[in-house]
């Protein structure tokens, strides 16, 4: 109908500039997908932004902002610059309502997922249903990556099956013979329990007990007094660093503290030794990153101002979910430039599916930092990332080791 009523228009335009003698009008270019003008590309994103897991939400908001402030302050994307749209959403039902706002009401020409594996997986069905690309930077469920989408990609965060590949190689440093896993009941400490488990008992490791707990909690006396009954080689921790901080400081007087603890990367965070105080040295973790925090990189000592003259300062940021902001936003802009200045959704996807090759954010300028490892994708394998690297706590400081 639309198409309709723009021929028509044109088609009286063309009849009076003829009858007046006048030149003939131009016409009229073919109507931008929702989102993109001729000097704007709106950006919708969502995640946590109070709550629990709001370290999750804000950081990928302000990851993903130092980016666009840093791809506007430079001219922004052939000609356009970016605009962030950010909507707080902790739960399932939040995370639907947040991103249909996005897409229906604001009309966004694409979308970032800074929600974490719950908001990603309460998402995924109707993003598969709608022909809006999108980009998941933090979540590693398996709800969003099967069945596969053409038009889902997946950045810094691989999926839950690599990172428990990875995890339980870290686990299995220790030549565990029996293995006792402390778990969250949420979303990503839940789909790692699924891989993680066959894959330990697959390297022959006994997994003498599960014990679970929920988000948020606080006190772990139960699951240690069980763990330490079940003497492993290994504790294997699958939670967020506000629940393994407290649960390190109780380990010892339950008599859980083993020799080795391996926390999943949700738990790595500097704000984890603070807790748990000298209980943390020694635990170790994998990283998506080649570099922490304390790293003296040239790298992560621009990364880490650039964050700091942007926002400040606040308790353990910017933490891991600012890195994945920051180094996804990025690889998102190099697709958007290569997609052309006739910008299409369906044009966007075909670069990111075909053209997108080691990414990482200075393939966009020399001025961006290049925090996060290259990423690539192929239209079958839509997981950029899957190397890691190898974190342990060093007299209360996360230190990377491999």
């Amino acid at each position: 109908m639309f198409g309709r009523r723009i021929s028509f228009r044109f088609l009286t335009l063309v009849a009076a500039a003829w009858f007046a003698g006048c030149p003939l009008p131009t016409p009229p270019a073919h109507a931008a997908d929702p989102g993109v003008t001729s000097n704007e590309i709106l950006i919708g994103a969502f995640g946590p932004l109070t709550g629990p897991a709001s370290w999750i939400g804000l950081g990928a908001r302000d990851g993903m902002q130092l980016a666009v402030d840093e791809i506007n302050a430079h001219g922004g994307i052939n000609g356009r610059k970016v605009k962030l749209l950010f909507e707080g959403a902790q739960s399932p039902a939040e995370s639907i309502a947040a991103v249909k706002k996005l897409v229906e009401q604001d009309r966004v020409f694409a979308l970032v997922l800074g929600s974490g594996s719950t908001g990603a997986a309460a998402a995924a069905d109707y993003l598969r249903s709608v022909n809006v690309p999108a980009f998941n930077i933090v979540g590693a469920t398996p709800k969003i990556r099967q069945p596969f989408s053409p038009h889902i990609f997946n950045g810094v965060f691989p999926s839950a099956g690599t990172i428990a590949s990875s995890f339980v190689e870290e686990a299995l440093r220790a030549k565990p013979k029996k293995a006792a896993i402390i778990t969250g009941t949420y979303e990503l400490p839940q789909a790692l329990l699924k891989a993680v488990v066959p894959k330990l008992k697959a390297a022959g490791v006994d997994v003498a007990t599960v014990q679970s707990f929920d988000l948020g909690a606080k006190d772990f006396t139960a699951q240690l007094v069980e763990t330490a009954r079940a003497k492993p080689d290994v504790v294997v921790f699958l939670g967020h660093y506000t629940e393994a901080g407290p649960a390190l400081r109780q380990a010892p007087e339950l008599g859980a503290r083993q020799p080795r603890w391996v926390v999943d990367i949700s738990a790595i965070s500097d704000s984890l030794p603070e807790i748990a105080g000298a209980s943390a040295n020694g635990v170790r973790s994998i990283w998506m990153f080649p570099y922490y925090f304390s790293d003296p990189a040239p790298t992560m000592r621009a990364f880490e101002k650039k964050w700091h003259d942007r926002f400040g300062n606040a308790p353990g940021r910017p933490n891991y979910v600012d890195m994945n902001g920051y180094g996804d936003m990025y690889v998102m802009a190099v697709a958007l430039k290569m997609a052309g200045k006739n910008l299409t959704r369906a044009e966007l996807v075909k670069v990111w599916n075909n053209d997108m090759h080691a990414v990482k954010p200075s393939n966009f300028g020399s001025f961006a930092s290049d925090v996060i490892f290259p990423e690539t994708f192929t239209p079958q394998d839509h997981d950029g990332n899957k190397a890691y690297s190898s974190l342990e706590v060093v007299n209360g400081h996360w230190k990377v080791v491999k």
